[in-house]
């Protein structure tokens, strides 16, 4: 376990001595510092930045839905080919 926060740790570029983002609970084990995660004091442009990742991700998301619901026919064009190829050789 210890080998283990300490590669997350080493990851997230935090420290056992100075903690960042990780705290060590003694006799309990680890947990995350939700006020490093969830800062109030974030400046006014981030939400913006943050809300247009947010949209970019919506829209890639809804983009493969829709690319992939798409009726396709690779099964049927494998399978011909298969079947040229073995003609070939058979």
């Amino acid at each position: 376990m210890h080998y283990c926060i300490g590669q997350i740790r080493a990851a997230l570029g935090d420290r056992a001595r100075d903690p960042r983002l990780i705290l060590t609970v003694p006799k309990r084990g680890y947990r995350l510092r939700g006020d490093v995660l969830f800062s109030t004091n974030a400046r006014p442009k981030d939400w913006k930045r943050r809300l247009a990742i947010a949209g970019l991700i919506v829209a890639l998301g809804a983009a493969t839905a829709f690319v992939e619901r798409r009726p396709n026919n690779h099964h049927e064009t494998g399978v011909a080919v298969l079947k040229a190829l073995h003609g070939l050789i058979c």
